[in-house]
């Protein structure tokens, strides 16, 4: 199943909220002012209409890019192009991660890990050997044991390993290596925390 990137959810979102003000302008009961999408609109916005007849005028005329506002705004940013530049920098930033989250310089080199040139290769490898987990490093493909797994920070023995097939690069569960990467991403924030000084006598 593929992965919905936040940029994309919220321009999902935006669709949505500008589909449900095309279902409210058909209603001609005399209620659009009230409707809540309507009211966050005139919030956050400034959708602003002395009457029925103008407000449905405006909100006909209301483009995408003022939905995304909408939703930028209530998740407290200035506009959409603020929070899209936010969001495409978290998006880097845990490419960074992912790209080479797998791997712990000064650590993993002592391990007898198996490299190899393509995917379908080390997949072949992993079938026909136990005790072997397939993992990825900047595009790299290779095979370490428990050992290497404990280095990185994570227990080769969670049974989230199993979920995914012991295959980071294509997982029988996404879901199950997500939740290795959250572990991953704690043990190496917990691993970069200063050390406490002892108290001195």
């Amino acid at each position: 199943m593929k992965t919905i990137s936040p940029i994309d959810k919220y321009r999902l979102q935006a669709a949505r909220l500008q589909k449900t003000v095309k279902q409210a302008l058909e209603d001609d009961s005399g209620a659009l002012a009230r409707h809540p999408v309507v009211q966050r609109l005139r919030e956050h916005v400034g959708l602003s209409a002395d009457n029925d007849a103008l407000l449905r005028k405006r909100l006909h005329a209301l483009p995408a890019g003022k939905y995304l506002d909408l939703l930028a705004r209530e998740a407290g940013h200035d506009d959409w192009p603020a929070l899209n530049r936010q969001l495409r920098a978290q998006q880097e930033a845990d490419d960074d991660f992912a790209d080479t989250e797998l791997y712990k310089f000064n650590a993993s080199e002592f391990n007898l890990n198996v490299w190899f040139p393509t995917y379908e290769d080390a997949r072949e490898y992993l079938d026909t050997h136990r005790g072997f987990y397939l993992l990825q490093f900047k595009g790299s493909c290779f095979l370490a044991q428990a050992p290497h797994i404990i280095d990185i920070g994570l227990d080769p023995n969670d049974p989230d390993w199993e979920r995914i097939g012991r295959d980071w690069v294509k997982p029988k569960d996404p879901e199950a290596k997500q939740r290795l990467r959250d572990k991953l991403r704690r043990a190496r924030e917990q691993a970069d925390k200063p050390a406490d000084k002892p108290a001195g006598n």
